[in-house]
């Protein structure tokens, strides 16, 4: 597993995730609503003020997956 940096490019949508290559180190945005669906639920159930959540996802591209 190598070490990825990498500076986070400017997404259309406030809130983003991240997908780690952990092969090539590839790093790929991404938004789902339902993240932050389950952002507001925890709010509400545990009376917390979510500032700000990260959430980055290790695992292999498409493109590293077919080169095995």
């Amino acid at each position: 597993f190598r070490r990825v940096l990498f500076r986070s490019k400017a997404f259309n949508n406030r809130y983003h995730e991240h997908l780690i290559c952990q092969k090539c180190g590839k790093v790929e945005e991404f938004a789902d609503s339902r993240i932050n669906e389950v952002v507001e639920h925890i709010e509400d159930k545990y009376q917390f003020s979510v500032h700000h959540h990260l959430l980055y996802i290790y695992g292999l591209c498409k493109a590293c997956r077919e080169s095995e």
